[in-house]
């Protein structure tokens, strides 16, 4: 099976290989992972391989039934999506892919629904798709993704082939970027790569929406209040990451790597991991190394702290405060 340039995860890869080369393709796939990882386009992938109609190795890109699912129009594919919010995926969604289940595909030997955000199904919903996926028509193939398979009810899982999407090495994910936009240089694909962890989708959400080059100018003002004497001119700037949701995870994922420079620098090496140097040197020299080695473990705790925290506002407030008591008392 040809997987189109979809970098890393290569264990999900090679199950999904295994299914679709020996033609034994279960009837549900769950692809979970964290926003960014590629779970829609992996879906697309495996939709795209199942109504296929080339010989060999699938999908095969060229037939008529690919390159109508690579163009998005294909009639047999259906991709059907619910909203980011608890309970938003509505019940009434799968009633009406079930409606269309029970009619066979137009056009090609297989149709494919691509359910997005399941977790995001109430409870009856999910019976509602238990019911579904339990006796398929035999050409039906469901495809649902998720940011946690552990949101999706046992029963559902039970009826589903698991695969698992996560980061992938910074390099990989810098090339990855750098094959979608040629114009796109080597270092900035890379500082991308390592600010969004590896996750493609989020570092090339980051570039074209600017919330990257955002951050790095935010770190500016960052580093010299951090660095400076005025408490309140430094907490004051949370404010500015709660009202904007892209800077602000943007600015999550940069500062444990700006700390890090910094670190590097009092060491008297050279680094580059956040492509803030001068605010990385403003802060090697303002903060004790012990210092530094706590701010750095504080922001690392609050980027991870970030996808299961419900109040954002406090957890930033509650972050800025302990990185300037951190800053002035060790």
């Amino acid at each position: 099976m040809r997987f189109l340039q979809f970098a890393g995860n290569a264990r999900a890869k090679a199950l999904a290989a295994q299914a679709f080369d020996s033609g034994h393709v279960p009837h549900a796939l769950l692809i979970d992972g964290p926003a960014g990882a590629g779970k829609r386009t992996f879906a697309r992938i495996l939709a795209q391989a199942a109504v296929c109609g080339g010989e060999g190795e699938k999908p095969c890109g060229v037939c008529r039934q690919c390159r109508n699912a690579l163009a998005l129009h294909h009639p047999d594919i259906i991709e059907v999506e619910g909203g980011k919010g608890p309970r938003s995926f509505p019940i009434e969604a799968v009633r009406q892919v079930r409606a269309s289940a029970a009619v066979g595909p137009n056009d090609a030997s297989r149709k494919v629904y691509i359910l997005i955000h399941v977790q995001n199904m109430s409870e009856q919903a999910q019976n509602a798709l238990l019911k579904l996926i339990e006796e398929p028509p035999p050409y039906a193939l469901f495809l649902l993704t998720c940011d946690s398979r552990f949101r999706v009810l046992p029963t559902v899982r039970s009826r589903c082939m698991e695969l698992s999407l996560g980061p992938v090495a910074e390099a990989e994910a810098a090339a990855a970027l750098r094959a979608q936009d040629d114009a796109l240089s080597e270092d900035d694909a890379l500082a991308a790569a390592r600010m969004a962890g590896g996750l493609i989708g989020q570092a090339r959400r980051g570039l074209y929406d600017g919330s990257f080059a955002a951050s790095r100018a935010f770190c500016e003002a960052f580093a010299a209040a951090l660095a400076g004497s005025a408490p309140y001119a430094f907490l004051r700037l949370s404010g500015t990451l709660e009202k904007d949701k892209a800077l602000g995870d943007a600015v999550l994922a940069l500062l444990p790597l700006l700390f890090r420079d910094a670190l590097a620098l009092r060491e008297g090496l050279a680094t580059a991991l956040s492509g803030c140097a001068e605010q990385a040197g403003l802060l090697s020299r303002s903060c004790t190394r012990a210092a530094l080695f706590a701010l750095a473990r504080e922001a690392e705790t609050a980027r991870t702290a970030l996808e299961g925290y419900a109040n954002k506002p406090l957890l930033l407030t509650d972050l800025f405060a302990r990185l300037w008591q951190i800053k002035n008392t060790i």
